[in-house]
């Protein structure tokens, strides 16, 4: 608090900040003022690293990489951009289509970043390639945190409906299977996985069924009976 105190006194911005980020090793931290410029502070020596403007979209969300060389933020316009710190650039952008992202994360590299949306999706891009990689799809509801293990072999996103889901980043995307039928066995196979211990089995399950609607409901008003009064 006091290092904090400090530090924004001497910031030579006439407004209110609306956001200061800590990097993930504490080592550096951003000051994004309500102009859009943000500011880069070294903590170790006190000393203003770089500045620069982040364009005319306002900022929602803003994480440094580790080593404070990268910063991403998302505006409102749904962009995701990576700019270099050291350059005062943007290096990168990516265009989402998946619903308001509420969490980011670098991988300890800088060159994965995790974004968690509101959809339940969690979407992760090669920062040096400039795609998308590949995403993962398993919450129910928002996706309010994403963290990648100091090794990175894996990451983890936390859902607005109470559940952690662990992925392997590395892993490649599956293979888009081809829609079919559901028979009479491939429908009493799911209804066993619904109320599998596994709940990657559940889950697995219920994307299933939600593909085939007729189906599943059919065969659900067979399996659950209303109760007696």
């Amino acid at each position: 608090a006091v290092c904090s105190s400090d530090l924004l006194g001497r910031v030579q911005e006439p407004v209110t900040p609306i956001q200061v980020v800590l990097s993930p090793d504490n080592r550096y931290v951003v000051y994004l003022a309500a102009t859009n410029v943000a500011s880069l502070w070294d903590l170790a020596t006190g000393k203003e690293r770089t500045r620069f403007s982040l364009g005319n979209s306002p900022i929602s969300l803003l994480v440094i990489s580790p080593d404070g060389r990268l910063m991403a933020t998302v505006g409102r316009d749904d962009v995701v951009r990576v700019w270099d710190t050291l350059r005062a650039k943007m290096i990168q952008g990516f265009v989402h289509a998946d619903g308001d992202i509420v969490s980011l994360a670098f991988d300890g590299s800088g060159k994965r970043l995790a974004a968690g949306c509101a959809n339940g999706t969690v979407v992760l891009y090669d920062v040096e390639q400039g795609k998308e990689k590949r995403r993962f799809v398993g919450h129910r509801g928002s996706v309010t945190k994403v963290l990648f293990a100091p090794s990175g072999d894996r990451l983890l996103s936390a859902g607005a409906e109470g559940t952690l889901v662990i992925w392997d980043p590395r892993a490649p995307a599956p293979a888009l299977a081809v829609p079919v039928g559901l028979d009479e066995a491939r429908l009493a196979d799911l209804w066993e996985k619904l109320g599998s211990a596994n709940p990657g089995a559940a889950y697995e399950a219920v994307d299933e069924l939600s593909s085939h609607p007729r189906a599943a409901v059919s065969y659900l008003q067979m399996q659950m009976k209303p109760a007696h009064a």
